[in-house]
């Protein structure tokens, strides 16, 4: 596991799938570490998308 530098839950991952972990996984982090870096007119808030 550690010589794996990014857990990947599924090798066969669809373009449709894939931008949804990435969109998620960019959500929560520029919600978590950085929400005032970018404006909230730019991005739809994270609770749409839930």
């Amino acid at each position: 596991m550690s010589a794996a530098p990014t857990p990947k839950p599924r090798k066969n991952m669809t373009d449709g799938e894939r931008a949804q972990v990435v969109a998620a996984v960019l959500a929560l982090l520029s919600n978590g570490a950085s929400p005032r870096r970018e404006p909230s007119s730019k991005s739809p808030p994270s609770s749409a998308s839930r």
